[in-house]
């Protein structure tokens, strides 16, 4: 049975190896981060490109410099040129972009001036240790190997054996799952990524679209910052209209979803999703236009 105790010890190093490890790589800077001043960031740290894209589009409507087609999409509106000092670099590229004839929310965000903006978001966001590198998530998958030495022992143990008895097959059962569980997914946000997300949302709850907020009175700010936290759910809640014929709530294929973007009721706060909205019902009401 000197296989069978050596299964547990090594199962037992190599557990506790792979969470340090895993902890980490995920841990984000030791010192506390400084709070986002900057919604499109806030957006990507949320829900990635898609959500950061979906903010910048609310922020151009919010200053009524997108308009929604008669026959479906969206179009540009007023003069650019009165406004671009006030835009970001994300919200100008999307405009560009929507002049150039992109009429939907979802392809934006592979438009060739629009990427460059949100990889400088990305960069942004990982030098400040709010995000996991994909080497960093690389890695976090790869701690799964370490189980690999306790199958080589009870591989071992079997032959020694001379047979599957039932606890050889119950110890790679067990091994199997956890290399599974460790493997499947690598979170995209730090610990302090995802604490200073919390945190956003906690500040800016009067921006949550079940609580009706007056959109008007926010600006367009308001507007970016509202649907960074709190996702599609806020803009069909302030213009249902233009958010339909911008099809705002359509995330493009290729974006992380599911449990590498956790939605943001896994971490403490509220999470949303609606396609209409409409009444003052649905996606929380207060459906005036932003």
């Amino acid at each position: 049975m000197w296989w069978l105790i050596g299964c547990l010890v090594l199962f037992g190093v190599a557990v506790v190896a792979a969470l340090l490890i895993r902890h980490s790589l995920v841990r984000g800077p030791g010192v506390r981060a400084e709070p986002l001043g900057d919604p499109f960031e806030l957006a990507y740290l949320a829900g990635g490109p898609g959500r950061a894209v979906q903010a910048a589009v609310a922020g151009l409507r919010a200053r009524k410099l997108l308009g929604a087609a008669g026959n479906g999409g969206m179009v540009v509106r007023g003069k650019l040129r009165r406004a671009s000092a006030a835009l970001g670099p994300l919200e100008n590229a999307v405009h560009r972009a929507v002049s150039d004839g992109a009429r939907y929310v979802g392809p934006l965000v592979a438009d060739s001036g629009v990427k460059p903006e949100i990889a400088a978001i990305r960069r942004s966001l990982v030098s400040s240790g709010l995000l996991v590198t994909d080497l960093g998530r690389n890695w976090y998958r790869a701690t799964a190997l370490l189980l690999m030495p306790v199958f080589v022992v009870g591989l071992l143990g079997w032959s020694a054996d001379g047979g599957w008895l039932p606890w050889v097959v119950l110890e790679l059962a067990v091994i199997a799952l956890m290399v599974w569980f460790f493997a499947r997914s690598a979170p995209v946000r730090t610990k302090a990524g995802s604490a200073l997300l919390r945190e956003a949302v906690s500040r800016n709850e009067h921006l949550d679209p079940r609580l009706e907020p007056a959109w008007s009175a926010y600006g367009a700010s308001g507007a970016s910052l509202g649907l960074a936290l709190f996702g599609a759910a806020a803009f069909y809640a302030a213009d249902p209209s233009f958010a339909a014929a911008a099809k705002v709530g359509e995330v493009p294929a290729g974006v992380p979803r599911g449990s590498e973007w956790s939605d943001m009721r896994a971490d403490g706060g509220p999470s949303h999703s609606c396609s209409s909205c409409g009444g003052g019902h649905g996606c929380g009401g207060g459906c005036g236009g932003l």
